[in-house]
Order: C-alpha cells, then structure tokens, then sequence
C-alpha cells in the first residue's frame, strides 16, 4: 500500500538519510539536493529509474533504486562506488555526500521491514472488521435475491418495466434490499481492494446492467430529486466480468445524481471493436485538473461537493476505480466550462468515461 509507505518515509524516526524519490515524488529528507540537481539537471532521470542498484546519472552522481511493494524509491544525488571521481568540480561540491550503497541497502531494510509489519497489522485488523460483517452480508444477500424474483414476475419486457408496474410496496423493498448489498460490497472493497476480483466471473450486458441500475436509483433517489436517466447506444455485447462490478455503474450514476444541477444525466454506452464505451454526462460545478484527477483517491472529494452534499465521504469514486482497475481499465473525468455561473459555482459538462475491454476477464 503506498499510502503506509509514504507515511514511513516521511515520519521523523524514518525521514530518509539522503535525498530521495518515492515514484517520481520527492520525499523530505534530512540532506538537502546536491546543488548541481538543482542548478545543472533538467532531466531528472534519476526520479522515473525502474534499475534496481546503483545507476550513475549524466552530472556524474550516483543514484540508487529500489523495489519496494508497487513502488520504487531511488537515492539520488551522492557520492557512490560508480560517481566520477575523477571529476574534481564534482568532488568539491559534493562534499559530506558520501552516502555508499551499503548504507542504503541497510536503511532501504529497515523500510521495507516497517513497511511489512504495518500491512501485517493492517490486514489482520481488516479481517477482524469484515468478519462481523459475514453474516448480515449473507442475509442481506437472501433478501435482495427474493425482492428481485417478486419483480420479475410483474408485468413487462424489461426489468425496469417490470419494477414501474410494481407496488409501491415491492419497489421499497427491493431498492432497500439491493442498496443494503451494495453498501455492504462498497465497504469490503473499500477496507479490502483485493476483493474486486473475489467471487465467479459471469457474462454480463452492460447496456442493460447500467438499464438496470439507473431504474433502481431512479426509483429510489431521482424521483425525490426530479432527476431522470436517458439511456443512449445500441450495445448488446457480453462482457466476463467480476462480481464487484456493478458497483461501478452504482458509483457513477449515484455521483452524477447528487452533484448534477440539472434535471437530465446522460448514459451513453456503444459496442465498439474492442470493447464498450460508457459516458456519464451531466452538468455540474466544473472540476479543476487536479480535481479530475485527485477525486478517484481515497477521502477525496471536489472543491464544490460540501456545498451540494454535506454527507459524501469520497469513497465511491475511490471504489470504483479499484474495481475498473480489477477489469484492466480506468475511469477518466473531463470537465468542460460551460460559462456561466449557478448558486455562485461555475458551471461545466462534467463526464465520467471508460472502456471496458470485449475480452473481459478470465
């Protein structure tokens, strides 16, 4: 988990020795950059090396990379086995940047080991909270499956059809009963991203699973809100997908509902030769770059989303990308101006695309 790591490195007791990069970020540490990193290198090789050992770069410095979990660290700016000696400029500038191979293997130990420990702890505690949650998991299960076996048998040739013609009865028992198993897959892989990928494959139509999924918002939250769905596209493909999936249309639609400031969220999904395309698309507060990217990280929410909703926790979107990335694909935001302002927020066409590959998974 890069986020215990980034913690390790940057708490006191651990702040590395000499300068480093963490994935192409710098990490504080207690020496401060050789001056000719700052002055005469505008490469910065050193920050994207994927060479585990000691590198030498173009000013002459050595640099040492690392693996560690789905990361990689590298040492940078000092004075190794392989640093051009010879070089006498170098050799004054540098010095007390003796910092050997040695040494950083000794201190890249004891981070690794730390960082070990913790995901150990981590995982132990995880466990301990996802097996209170079994049972009701279970029955929440058994109950979602009897809700939508009474509106099947309803009057209609599709499922959001079927639970139009239903009674008001049938159609809040069944929203309730499959929120509640949503909110309970959402939180397990939220604790346990691993998770996206537990559970049989199964063939799924996703025009018709996200058909479905708006059906069962609508009737649960865009009534209330005078909200409603246009489905778009001609996709009949069958795609093999995980269990977690349908999570993601969940997320998707449930943001463009709460953040949406105008009645008609759009759901376009067409076949194409190597997959499907899905869009969202609504009209919402615009969302800077950085917001378009940092809202799919965990606790993460946009600059403008306490003002429309004060309970979001930035979960959902965080979810749904570790569950696209189970599928091999990843959602992308864009956000459009649409130049003018409401309730004294900017205004754009907000989407939320991805494609998901024909292959599906195996």
């Amino acid at each position: 988990m890069k986020e215990i790591l980034k913690i390790i490195l940057e708490s006191e007791t651990s702040s590395p020795e000499a300068p480093i990069w963490m994935d192409g970020k710098k990490i504080k540490s207690r020496m401060t950059d050789h001056p000719y990193c700052s002055t005469r290198c505008a490469t910065k090789e050193c920050s994207s090396s994927q060479n585990e050992g000691e590198s030498v770069c173009e000013l002459g410095l050595s640099y040492y990379s690392y693996k560690v979990d789905e990361s990689w660290l590298t040492i940078y700016g000092v004075l190794g086995r392989k640093t051009n000696h010879s070089d006498k400029s170098l050799k004054k500038s540098s010095k007390g940047r003796g910092y050997s191979k040695y040494l950083a293997d000794i201190w890249m130990e004891k981070i690794s080991r730390t960082n070990k420990l913790i995901k150990e702890q981590v995982e132990i505690s995880r466990s301990e909270v996802l097996h209170y949650f079994h049972d009701p998991v279970k029955w929440a299960n058994q109950i979602h499956i009897s809700a939508e076996k009474i509106v099947e048998k309803g009057k209609g040739q599709s499922f959001g059809e079927k639970l139009e013609n239903s009674t008001s009865e049938t159609k809040s028992l069944f929203q309730a009963a499959n929120m509640l198993v949503d909110s309970f897959k959402l939180t397990g892989i939220y604790f346990n991203p691993e998770s996206a990928r537990y559970g049989e494959i199964q063939n799924c139509e996703i025009y018709k699973l996200f058909d479905k999924v708006q059906s069962i918002i609508f009737h649960a939250e865009g009534k209330k809100y005078n909200k409603r769905f246009k489905m778009k596209g001609t996709s009949y493909r069958k795609i093999s997908i995980y269990e977690s999936f349908p999570i993601i249309p969940l997320c998707l639609i449930q943001n463009a509902l709460k953040y949406s400031k105008t009645a008609e969220i759009e759901i376009s999904i067409e076949d194409t030769s190597t997959g499907t395309d899905v869009c969202i698309t609504s009209e919402g507060p615009h969302l800077a770059d950085n917001e378009l990217i940092d809202i799919f990280k965990k606790g993460v929410r946009g600059k403008y989303a306490n003002r429309l909703h004060h309970d979001g926790l930035g979960i959902g979107l965080y979810v749904a990308q570790k569950i696209a990335e189970a599928h091999n694909f990843k959602i992308t935001a864009s956000s459009t101006h649409q130049g003018y302002e409401r309730d004294g927020m900017p205004m754009a066409t907000n989407e939320f695309k991805f494609s998901i590959p024909a292959i599906g998974v195996r």
